[in-house]
């Protein structure tokens, strides 16, 4: 009776879905029941290659809640902890490319938001979602797609701090504006040391050549 109620109330839910998310909730759901204990990335020959840092991969991102990336999407892979993979959901983002952040290209745009450019490594122009940053089981890796580079990976990740920990972003900014405004200080104190040593070493040569001349007429006398 249980069995019969779900499998009708399951069938009734994806008939009140449109084409697109009743074939991806099969699709996620089926992954799941196939490979749902699997913990590390398997590619299509059975290989289980290491998830790297940097790299972009397909995700299956499954089920989830309204505003959250579900279903299949790429996903640029960003740090490691015990276990789990750190990755910046990725979509096509033809609705909000143009206001999304870029250093370069937007530095004005939304920062919830960066565009990845084809220019920088990604399969094609495209939208990072950094407020959809999350922790995921290498499991749900269907596939590696190509890598982007360090410099790329750093403005990535900085971005990503700043937008998940604004408050402590504003200290590392803080932090790190009082390391400038302190070698700027260090730099004239030691433009004044060697300032000072200049003068010292003048007044040393002009102290011994008075010296010589002084011990000069004594002995003349």
């Amino acid at each position: 009776m249980l069995n019969s109620s779900f499998t009708y109330n399951y069938i009734q839910g994806i008939k009140r879905q449109n084409a697109f998310d009743a074939s991806n909730i099969l699709m996620c759901d089926i992954n799941w029941i196939r490979h749902g204990t699997r913990v590390e990335f398997i590619d299509d020959e059975g290989n289980k290659p290491e998830v790297k840092i940097g790299t972009i991969y397909y995700i299956d991102y499954g089920n989830n809640f309204y505003g959250e990336l579900s279903y299949f999407h790429h996903g640029l892979c960003i740090g490691k902890s015990n276990g789990k993979i750190l990755v910046v959901p990725m979509r096509s983002g033809a609705d909000i490319i143009d206001i999304s952040y870029h250093p370069n290209k937007n530095p004005d745009g939304q920062k919830y938001y960066r565009k990845a450019l084809q220019s920088e490594g990604f399969m094609k122009d495209c939208v990072l979602l950094i407020n959809n940053t999350r922790y995921i089981s290498p499991g749900r890796i269907d596939k590696e797609i190509g890598a982007v580079s360090e410099d790329v990976l750093e403005e990535i990740k900085l971005q990503v701090f700043q937008v998940q920990f604004p408050d402590l972003f504003q200290k590392y900014t803080d932090t790190q504006q009082s390391v400038i405004n302190y070698e700027e200080e260090l730099n004239i104190k030691k433009q004044k040391l060697f300032e000072l040593h200049k003068k010292h070493n003048w007044l040393y040569q002009k102290y011994n050549k008075l010296k010589e001349q002084t011990i000069d007429k004594n002995i003349k006398k």
